[in-house]
C-alpha cells in the first residue's frame, strides 16, 4: 500500500492511474508524514461529512464507523458527529444535511406502469443500484 508524503497524493493518485486502476477501484492511498507514519486517522470527537452522492459505499463506511458492535471487521469505536450529505438509508444514525423533502410521487416509471405498460432499465453495472 503505498505512503505518500503529504505534497504527493495527487502524484499517488496518478501513479495509480498509470497502473490501469480506476476512480472506482483504486487501492488504498495513506497519507504519511516523512517518515511513512500515517496521518489524518480519524480521533475521537472529529466530525465527518460524507458528500459522495452514490450510496452504496457510503452506507458500508458510514455503518462502519457508526454502529455499535458492527460485525465485518474490526473499527476503533469514536464518537463522531457524522453527516451526510443526503439520506442514504433511513437507518443510519447520522445526521443528513439535505433530507428529503417528501416522498416522490408520480415518477415515470409509475406513470407509465399505472398504464398496465412494462419497463425495461438498462444499466451498466456501476450504475445498476441506482437503476431501481
Amino acid at each position: 500500500m503505498p505512503r505518500p508524503h503529504p505534497d504527493s497524493l495527487g502524484s499517488a493518485v496518478r501513479e495509480a492511474y498509470r497502473r490501469g486502476e480506476e476512480d472506482e477501484a483504486l487501492q488504498p492511498i495513506v497519507l504519511g508524514d516523512a517518515d511513512g507514519r500515517p496521518l489524518g486517522r480519524p480521533e475521537p470527537e472529529d466530525a465527518f461529512v460524507f458528500y459522495d452522492i452514490r450510496g452504496e459505499r457510503e452506507v458500508e463506511l458510514t455503518r462502519s464507523l457508526t454502529e455499535e458492535g458492527f460485525p465485518h471487521f474490526p473499527v476503533k469505536r469514536l464518537s463522531l458527529d457524522f453527516v451526510t450529505l443526503i439520506e442514504y438509508a433511513s437507518h443510519l444514525r447520522v445526521k443528513v444535511a439535505f433530507p428529503p423533502s417528501e416522498r416522490l410521487r408520480l415518477t415515470l416509471t409509475e406513470v407509465i406502469t399505472r398504464t398496465g405498460r412494462r419497463v425495461v432499465k438498462i444499466s451498466e453495472s456501476e450504475k445498476a443500484a441506482h437503476v431501481g
